[in-house]
């Protein structure tokens, strides 16, 4: 196992032997570059103002790690680099290349970017008041952190637990949870079953089945397939529901939706 430490300065290119440092603090050239299946990549807090911007050939290397705060960009797109992960842990730093792995972006700010695939899980554990995805992620998604938005697309299930997360535009292939009390689905679609155990529950569209279980939670969308309200209070539908409404508890109906079972009589709306 080897762990080198990119300077960049010489070009933007992974392969070429003198971007890479043996140390942090970048004194003792590495005289050649990540190529093995035990190597590790960290691209450190110091050093020039330089991207990799190219692979020159599909890598796999055993992790990458960004400390960089955002000096860097890891923008590789003209082959896949494969890791057993990859963290992005720097403010602002961020991946727009091609990543085959798990990732993490737990740096303020850190994201997959525009352009950016991840095909593995991601886990979005930062704070941000911007986008934790704008790219493309073939697996599922954990946005943790405080007021991490959802966008690009995503093809897999997504928890929204963090504090004011939320799905702000993202095209998500896969069921839904938000759990945290202020986790909503706010524009974009998902294509799959939700469960919104959240005050801000769904403003945008559904095509699948929703559970809505959190205090004065609510459909203000579209959802396409039914509708079930339980457990919480404060509950309300003013948006359409193409399949059942099912309140199990008392909702305030403004809205439509295509037929309502029975017990909605004892119920109320």
């Amino acid at each position: 196992m080897a762990i080198f430490y990119w300077k960049g300065g010489v070009n933007t290119a992974w392969a070429t032997a003198t971007n890479w440092f043996k140390d942090e603090a970048l004194t003792v050239a590495a005289g050649a570059f990540p190529s093995g299946g035990t190597d590790i990549a960290v691209i450190p807090a110091s050093g020039s103002l330089a991207s990799i911007a190219t692979l020159g050939a599909n890598r796999t290397i055993a992790a990458f790690i960004d400390l960089s705060g955002g000096t860097y960009r890891f923008e590789a797109v003209d082959y896949t680099l494969t890791v057993g992960s990859a963290s992005f842990v720097g403010a602002s730093s961020n991946s727009a290349g091609k990543i085959t792995g798990s990732c993490s972006f737990s740096g303020v700010d850190s994201k997959n970017n525009t352009g950016g695939t991840v095909t593995g899980g991601c886990i979005f554990d930062g704070t941000s008041n911007s986008f934790r995805n704008n790219g493309t992620v073939i697996g599922g998604c954990l946005f943790i952190g405080a007021s991490g938005r959802a966008g690009g697309t995503i093809t897999g299930d997504c928890l929204f637990s963090g504090s004011s997360t939320r799905n702000l535009g993202a095209t998500i292939t896969g069921n839904c949870i938000f759990s945290e009390t202020t986790a909503r689905h706010s524009s974009g679609t998902i294509t799959g079953d939700c469960i919104f155990n959240s005050t801000g529950a769904n403003s945008a569209t559904v095509v699948g089945t929703c559970v809505f279980s959190g205090t004065s939670t609510g459909n203000s969308g579209t959802i396409t397939g039914n509708a079930i309200f339980h457990t919480g209070t404060g509950m309300s539908n003013s948006g359409t529901v193409s399949g059942v409404l099912v309140p199990l508890v008392p909702i305030t109906n403004t809205g439509t939706a295509s037929s309502l079972p029975i017990d909605a009589l004892v119920s109320g709306i």
